[in-house]
Order: structure tokens, then C-alpha cells, then sequence
């Protein structure tokens, strides 16, 4: 029988801990990646201190130039572990008792899944400067359409939990605002895709998940 089992602070905790270092890793390579896509120079780095532009330097001059990535392949690369703190995080969410919260659970975590196929084929089908084929497939027909329904998929999961009036709510609400900013904030705030539309979701689950470990939440799906 499928139902609910309870989860421990600790484990609550641990999820937390990996979705928190997920944006904290997005938010360090948005910087990186979105002044290497700008063409810029001079170590002028947006979102981070210019003066840290000598430590991504040094680390892709050390590891990433030695492989015979471009700075753009190798930091992408990285992205990977987003992706995998970002399915943590939605896998500690309720799963929710009606079947709208449900279905909308399962089709988030395969847009995940999605997102993450198509940012593997993005960037780690490339090596040099220019943009290959699997970039292109993997980033424009696999990856980006996975965002979308990503972001519509957070906002109909969150309504559904809303509307099962679910403890606590800011699980519910945190879902749907983060839903309906993902866009606008890749657009005009974070203006890089998809670390924009990333880094929101992991704002969002630190938050839900904050207040499933500080009030205490619904438990983790399961079989019992």
C-alpha cells in the first residue's frame, strides 16, 4: 500500500544541506558561465566579486584547460550537480493525497530528469569554442522544453497542496511563487539559462524545506 513514511530530522536536515550547497554552487557558476557566454574580459564578473575571477582562472587553467575544454564546457559541466541537488530536494517533498498533487509530483521530478539528460548533451557534448550539435539538441530540445514544464508543473503541484490545505503552507505557497518568478527572474534578474530558472527552484525548495524542518511536515512518500 502506497502511503507515508516518516522522516527524521537528521535525513530532513541532510536534504536541506544538499539543496542549500546546490544554489550556493549555481549561484558561483552563473557568474562564471554567464561572463564567459558575454565575451567578457578583464575579470569583470557579475553576481560574485570581480576579485575572484583569478580563482576560476586558476582552477580551469589547472583542470579544465589541461582536459581541452573551453572555459564555457568546463564550468557547464558542473551543472550537474544542480541538477542532482535540485532532485533531492524535490523528492523530499509531500507527496500530497489527492491525484492533481500527485501526478504534477511525478511529472516535476521527470522534468528534472529531463533537464538534467539535456544539460549533460549541452555541455558535455562539446569541447571547444563553438556550439556542436548535442549543444544544440541538448539545450534547445530537451533541456529548455523540460524547464518549461518544470516551472508550470511547480505551480499546479503547489496549488494542489494548497487546496489539501497542507502543513506547513509555506511548502504550498513557496511552490507556486517560485513557479510563476522562475522566468522573470531568468529574464531580468539571473539572465543566464538555465542557471536563472535553477537557482530559483532552489531558492524555493530551501525555503519549503526550511519550513518542513523547522515546523515540522508532512512525511516523505513511501511504501508500508
Amino acid at each position: 500500500m502506497t502511503g507515508q513514511v516518516a522522516v527524521s530530522r537528521g535525513i530532513r536536515s541532510l536534504e536541506l544541506i544538499i539543496v542549500v550547497l546546490g544554489l550556493c554552487i549555481g549561484w558561483l557558476l552563473v557568474a562564471i558561465q554567464q561572463y564567459v557566454w558575454d565575451g567578457g574580459t578583464g575579470g569583470r564578473l557579475p553576481y560574485v566579486p570581480n576579485a575572484w575571477y583569478g580563482i576560476y582562472e586558476a582552477v580551469y587553467e589547472r583542470v579544465g584547460a589541461r582536459w581541452g575544454l573551453s572555459a564555457y564546457y568546463f564550468w557547464g559541466r558542473f551543472a550537474v550537480l544542480i541538477y542532482s541537488a535540485m532532485f533531492i530536494g524535490v523528492r523530499a517533498l509531500p507527496q500530497g493525497a489527492r491525484r492533481t498533487s500527485r501526478v504534477s509530483r511525478r511529472v516535476l521530478l521527470a522534468a528534472v530528469v529531463f533537464g538534467l539528460i539535456g544539460d549533460v548533451l549541452a555541455y558535455w557534448g562539446g569541447r571547444g569554442d563553438e556550439l556542436t550539435t548535442l549543444t544544440v539538441i541538448g539545450f534547445a530540445f530537451v533541456e529548455s522544453p523540460a524547464l518549461l514544464v518544470l516551472v508550470l508543473a511547480m505551480v499546479v503541484y503547489g496549488v494542489g497542496l494548497a487546496r489539501e490545505k497542507i502543513r506547513p503552507p509555506v511548502v504550498a505557497w513557496s511552490l507556486i511563487a517560485g513557479g510563476m518568478l522562475s522566468i522573470p527572474v531568468s529574464l531580468f534578474v539571473v539572465t543566464y539559462v538555465p542557471h536563472g530558472i535553477l537557482l530559483t527552484v532552489l531558492a524555493v525548495l530551501t525555503v519549503a524545506l526550511t519550513g518542513m524542518s523547522i515546523v515540522g511536515g508532512p512525511s516523505r512518500p513511501g511504501s508500508r
